[in-house]
Formats: C-alpha cells, sequence, structure tokens
C-alpha cells in the first residue's frame, strides 16, 4: 500500500496536480462514517511503517490533535480513502499535500 502512495506521489507530482490542505479541504474530504487507510511512514527506520484501518470520525478526532494546518507540527503519514479516490500527503516539516485528481497507477 505504501509503494502505491509512492506510485501516485511521483504521477501526480509530474502531473503537478497536488494542492495545499486546508482545514475545508479535509472537511471536503473526509467523511465521517467512510473507511480510510492511515499509513505511517517515520523517515529514520523502515521498520517502523505502520499501516491502520480507520473510519473517518477517529481519524479527525487523531488529525485535529497530532498535525497543525498551519505548518508547525507534522508527521510522516499519507491518508487513503478506501476507494482510493484521491491521496493526503504530510510530512514532519508540516506541510500537507492533497491530490484529489483520483488517478491512481495501474
Amino acid at each position: 500500500m505504501l509503494e502505491q502512495a509512492h506510485a501516485r506521489w511521483k504521477e501526480s507530482k509530474t502531473a503537478q496536480t497536488w494542492q495545499p490542505v486546508t482545514a475545508e479541504v479535509f472537511d471536503t474530504l473526509l467523511q465521517l462514517d467512510a473507511t480510510y487507510f492511515l499509513l505511517y511512514e517515520p523517515p529514520a527506520h523502515i521498520y517502523l511503517n505502520r499501516a491502520y484501518q480507520t473510519l473517518g470520525q477517529p481519524l479527525k478526532t487523531w488529525l485535529d490533535e497530532q498535525i497543525e494546518l498551519n505548518g508547525e507540527v507534522g508527521l510522516d503519514i499519507w491518508i487513503l480513502p478506501e476507494q482510493q479516490g484521491w491521496l493526503i500527503s504530510c510530512n514532519h516539516d508540516g506541510d500537507i499535500f492533497a491530490n484529489t485528481s483520483g488517478t491512481s497507477p495501474a
């Protein structure tokens, strides 16, 4: 799943389909009753990579507690819906971007 997120990142980065994430983007993309995958990818050690499946409400609550949308605090995570129509990328520098093009590699 992480390889797929990286492939989509690379593909969409080339196509320049990423947009900065605001609170409105989170509110639009995260449906509280939908299922999501949260991928944690710390930069230091691959063995710490984790993947979680969760519903939108607990994910939104966790994101509100862990990430500041003003770019002050971030984590190295990817957020994908179960159907993978979009992708959110967050890094530890506080950069948060969304690819809402709905494309995924074959």
